[in-house]
């Protein structure tokens, strides 16, 4: 890992007929990574330290990442229903404030 881990969740979602189930590492740089046994699925970037992360059920959408960061910013992010998620490819993202 290129930094500390700051907080873990587990996931599970169901897309396109297929369970992927793994785990949400945020790292102490702002890195949010998902990860499939040991594949790295997801790399999301976000400017400042992650203090927390909750993955699950958001009103009537079922896959949303809460992210609360140092300075109590409260982030919400949806996994998209027609994603194509694939063990072979890694998927970035930036999140600029």
């Amino acid at each position: 890992m290129p930094s500390e881990i700051s907080v873990l969740e587990p996931f599970e979602t169901k897309i396109n007929n297929k369970m992927f189930r793994g785990a949400i590492v945020a790292l102490k740089n702002g890195e949010i990574r998902f990860y499939n046994e040991k594949v790295l699925l997801v790399l999301i970037k976000i400017p400042e330290k992650i203090i927390g992360l909750k993955y699950g059920q958001y009103v009537k959408e079922p896959d949303n990442l809460v992210i609360i960061t140092e300075s109590g910013a409260l982030l919400i992010k949806t996994l998209n229903k027609n994603v194509q998620l694939d063990v072979r490819k890694l998927y970035k993202f930036n999140i600029n404030k």
